[in-house]
């Protein structure tokens, strides 16, 4: 999408925040057939309270076009707890489809400076979830979602409790570990023919390998930010020393100056490389992650959906039995012991209501059943298309993000080869005495000796013999 600047504030005291602190990304979501449109951006980072009580809050500006109201614009104001809710909604009611995962909320940190970074890369996570929601052909004209991008506060709170209980049940449905079901469709219904079974557990294992070392990718990149971070410290503290040198200098006073300036600009270049490789190398590698993450989810949701097919063909199964043995026992002529007798007093329906009602079980059992299978192919023919697009989406993003990394790194060490080139003149420039004679010498001079020194052609033997460094042992 187009990329956009938004000018932005952090809470609401007197502390002014830098213009680029809101980073806003436009996302423009195409439209299906009779579908909505969403422009949407994260902009304006709030902070409200202090200390362990303190809380963000972020705009969302949202231009709408098509459906039933033509083009509107609203905005509201989210917490970072609102986005979870959206999330957890729209995963309980697209189970077959890619429901990005948001990052785990990172605590406020104590200094400021380091305050405007966690901000800065929460902001980019957020707008990272949007875009994949609202270029989603399907979880764009979710009703959940508008009413998260335009019901205000009090509504949306409202909203929350009622679907707090019935989402939280849904989703402990769907993550339910689906490898037991398999294993017993493996051991005890091998007529549930499943053909994509083999290739959907080749991409979950893939799937996983691939999570798994993004992950060790991102830590690796997260090591190597902290690195340069570092490396700016250092070169910052040169600076200093080096003004200091210059204060009590005659001939070197100007050229330790312009290398303490010099130190300065590189730890300052160094910084912001840092920085930029946090939020545009290190936050996308974890977008990456996170995406990979959602791709398992949607394959374990495929298993979760197997799973209710096993559990209606076990429910069929047993009410088959149960009515095969109380059918034998009507037509039974063998006389009935004591325990028989005993248990039939404690049943108070008669035998021909007892198969009354499983009949009508199994009539019910047969028909979720029947749904359940269709579910479960729908599901595996859902996935299959989401996995395909997944991988496009993937490559694109590595290819970016890659891309982005490269072009990043090119200009930062032009820029640094600049600044020390700009100091080379002004150290050639500076003039040098032989130490006997007085005599102004270059540094050519100086380097000639050496070579004839190395040659040997003073005179001057500088290898050793064996007896010398036996002597130097001794």
């Amino acid at each position: 999408g187009k990329v956009e600047t938004a000018a932005g504030q952090v809470g609401e005291t007197s502390m002014a925040a830098p213009s680029d602190l809101s980073v806003a990304y436009e996302t423009e979501a195409k439209a299906g057939d009779g579908g909505v449109e969403y422009q949407v951006i994260v902009v304006n980072p709030e902070k409200h309270g202090q200390g362990i009580g303190a809380y963000l809050t972020y705009e969302l500006r949202t231009r709408m076009k098509g459906g039933a109201f033509g083009e509107r614009e609203f905005a509201v104001r989210r917490k970072y707890n609102d986005f979870i809710w959206l999330r957890n909604v729209l995963a309980a009611d697209y189970p077959h489809f890619l429901v990005p995962v948001l990052a785990e909320k990172e605590k406020l940190p104590a200094q400021a400076s380091h305050e405007e970074q966690v901000i800065r890369r929460r902001c980019e996570q957020l707008q990272s979830f949007m875009n994949r929601v609202c270029n989603h052909h399907v979880l764009s004209q979710s009703k959940d979602l508008l009413l998260f991008l335009e019901t205000k506060v009090w509504a949306l709170e409202s909203t929350q409790a009622a679907y707090s209980n019935q989402v939280g049940k849904m989703l402990h449905l769907l993550r339910r570990d689906a490898d037991g079901a398999w294993k017993k469709i493996r051991g005890q219904f091998q007529e549930l023919e499943d053909p994509e079974q083999d290739r959907h557990q080749n991409l979950l294992a893939y799937t996983t390998k691939l999570e798994e070392q993004t992950s060790l990718l991102l830590e690796t990149a997260r090591r190597l930010t902290k690195r340069q971070e570092g490396l700016g410290n250092d070169l910052a503290d040169m600076s200093p020393t080096l003004e200091v040198l210059s204060q009590s200098e005659d001939e070197v006073a100007g050229v330790l100056a312009e290398a303490a300036k010099s130190f300065r600009a590189s730890s300052d270049r160094v910084k912001q490389q840092a920085g930029a490789d946090e939020l545009y190398f290190v936050e996308r590698l974890r977008d990456l992650v996170l995406w990979s993450t959602a791709a398992k989810e949607l394959l374990k949701n495929r298993e979760a959906a197997m799973c209710d097919v096993v559990a209606l063909r076990e429910s069929k199964m047993k009410i088959e039995r149960e009515f095969e043995q109380v059918k034998q026992n009507m037509q039974s002529t063998k006389p009935k012991t004591a325990m028989e007798i005993f248990k039939e007093t404690l049943t108070l329906e008669s035998p021909k209501e007892q198969i009354r009602k499983l009949e009508e079980q199994k009539k019910e059992c047969e028909a979720a059943s029947v749904k359940a299978e269709g579910r479960w192919k729908q599901a595996t023919k859902v996935t299959s298309q989401e996995m395909q697009r997944f991988h496009n989406l993937r490559v694109w993003e590595v290819r970016e993000t890659l891309r982005g990394f490269c072009e990043s790194q090119i200009q930062f060490h032009e820029d640094m080869a600049r600044t020390w080139q700009s100091l080379l003149p002004k150290l050639e420039a500076l003039p040098l005495n032989d130490l006997e004679s007085g005599s102004q010498v270059t540094t050519s001079h100086f380097t000639t000796e050496s070579q004839e020194l190395s040659r040997g052609e003073e005179g001057i033997d500088l290898r050793l013999a064996g007896e010398d460094l036996k002597d130097l042992e001794d």
